[in-house]
């Protein structure tokens, strides 16, 4: 190593300490100041002083003149003995999944590596929080807190690699069965690297994006358990400066008002990023419009702040099978306009769609030609999944719940698995009631995938377990409750629906809660006050 790569990464030089640490200090663009001042706190510590640490924090240590992600990657795969992301008070507004990934990485396979989440205060919210955050035992305040400030040395040289601090927790569930990944379950999600990458390259071609693909494909969590996180950690950033930028998203369903659902997921949004009440209803009134540049206006102005957004418009289709035609013409000529070269601030839009309903795009000719024009790439065919990434699929959960050795089980597993995209529903259904149901065989994980029927039966299985358990008067309420969950296409196939609570009965609603629960495999998703109306909706499961 040279003089001037060793001053870079931080190492220390001769006649200070035998020993050397290097702390990569990650953070988001808007807490460089605060990153900077803790990595100079830290660095003037007697104790880190006495122990050789020393930080690497980019916006002081990167070298001019050289790229800068080459040097990162560097600093994170080779140089670096620890890594510490700093969250703050913003949460997960944007934090830099590239690095935190690098990092996850080398804690899983090198025990002595210390991952330290570094928590703002004590009162920030846990939901908000990125998902390894709360995977790794991390510190709180150490602005405020001298424990904690010690307890951050101690892990960041390895004075506490048999305690707590930097060691994975283990998890409980390690699968989520019918329930698509979100932002909040990227630690589970396994295997689509390679597409979710393809996905950011493709938005640096073309602002808008569909990803098209068999129902149970697994499109919506490579959406936003893939790109999303990518998207808010600046993967899209061209320069250093710009990572600074808020990258910030909005994930929404068209429904039967899509204007309506954009309007309350931007309010949403709008909430989490601390804008006041009456920039909220602003932001509302100008969606409400359904005017292109009224809305583009209120996009860039949503997080207050510079800001990168991407508007995320999963299950598609439903703007063809629940919008009327006048709203859905409307919402086309809103997603081309946010996407296009009309403004100087697009919106990088991105569409989950079901392979059966593209066809309907062809009745939106801007839209189709748009997709189908091989120089844009912005339609991406979601394809099965590799066996390697299957393999990682089941290994990778399973190894961060405390099992490490589970080879014959996941053989079996995917020796069972068909060779179409939608099976992953599937899989994901079998491997969450093989573990929930595994107490049964003493803790025999391929007994209880046996028993259950293995791929291919465990949804059956399943559901007719749940409705054994439901009396006849339950199986009938939830029959019909069911039906209404499902509406037939025009083109022979079906979709969900979002059902409002009010369209049940008293009764039939506590079938469906029942059947929503962790003890009938969670037939029924549940989502609470959606809008602003504070309704409840139920839709079925599944990705």
């Amino acid at each position: 190593m040279s003089a001037l790569s060793a001053r870079n990464s931080g190492f220390v030089m001769s006649g200070e300490s035998s020993e050397s640490h290097l702390l990569f200090l990650s953070h988001a663009g808007v807490d460089s100041d605060v990153a900077l001042a803790l990595a100079l706190r830290i660095e003037t510590s007697p104790v880190a002083k006495a122990r050789g640490l020393r930080v690497w924090v980019d916006k002081r240590d990167l070298v001019t003149g050289q790229p800068w992600q080459s040097q990162l990657e560097a600093v994170l795969a080779e140089t670096c003995t620890a890594f510490a992301v700093y969250v703050g008070r913003t949460g997960i507004i944007n934090w830099v999944d590239s690095e935190v990934q690098v990092a996850l990485a080398r804690a899983r396979s090198e025990p002595q590596f210390a991952f330290i989440p570094i928590l703002a205060g004590d009162d920030t919210d846990p939901l908000r929080l990125p998902p390894f955050a709360r995977l790794y035992q991390g510190v709180v305040d150490v602005e405020n807190d001298s424990t904690q400030f010690a307890r951050l040395i101690d892990a960041a040289t390895g004075r506490n690699v048999s305690d707590d601090a930097g060691a994975p927790a283990l998890i409980a569930e390690p699968f989520l069965g019918l329930q698509a990944f979100s932002e909040a379950d990227r630690h589970l999600f396994f295997g689509r690297d390679a597409e979710a990458l393809e996905l950011v390259q493709r938005l640096r071609s073309d602002a808008l994006l569909m990803i098209v693909g068999d129902s149970g494909s697994g499109k919506s969590s490579l959406v936003k358990a893939g790109l999303v996180p990518r998207f808010r950690g600046g993967e899209l950033a061209a320069t250093q400066d710009d990572r600074d930028a808020v990258w910030h998203v909005v994930e929404m369903r068209p429904g039967r008002h899509p204007f309506e659902a954009l309007a309350d997921s931007v309010a949403s949004s709008a909430q989490q990023l601390g804008r006041a009440h009456a920039d909220i209803v602003t932001l509302r009134q100008a969606i409400h419009t359904q005017v292109p540049r009224e809305i583009s206006d209120a996009f860039y102005d949503l997080p207050g702040v510079p800001a990168q957004t991407l508007l995320v418009v999963d299950q598609f289709e439903e703007l063809f099978t629940l919008t009327d035609a006048q709203a859905r013409e409307r919402f086309v000529e809103l997603l081309l306009f946010l996407a296009g070269d009309s403004t100087s601030r697009p919106v990088f839009c991105v569409l989950t769609m079901r392979r059966d309903y593209y066809n309907l795009c062809r009745n939106y000719p801007s839209l189709y030609e748009r997709l189908e024009d091989p120089s844009t790439l912005s339609k991406y065919s979601l394809r099965r999944m590799s066996d390697a990434a299957l393999r990682a699929c089941v290994e990778e959960p399973l190894a961060l719940s405390g099992i490490k050795d589970a080879d014959v089980f996941v053989d079996r597993v995917l020796a069972d698995l068909g060779d179409q995209p939608g099976d992953l529903a599937l899989l994901e259904m079998a491997l969450t009631e093989s573990w929930r149901r595994r107490g049964a065989h003493h803790d025999d994980l391929l007994a209880s995938y046996i028993a259950l029927g293995g791929v291919s039966g465990a949804l059956a299985n399943v559901a007719e377990l749940a409705f054994a358990n439901l009396d006849t008067r339950e199986q009938d309420l939830a029959r019909s409750a069911l039906i209404r969950l499902v509406r037939l296409g025009e083109t022979g196939g079906t979709t969900r629906r979002v059902a409002g609570q009010r369209e049940f009965s008293s009764d039939a609603w506590a079938v469906l809660q029942r059947l929503a629960s962790v003890e009938f495999g969670r037939l029924v998703f549940i989502t609470e006050a959606q809008s602003r109306l504070g309704r409840s909706d139920a839709s079925v499961d599944g990705g």
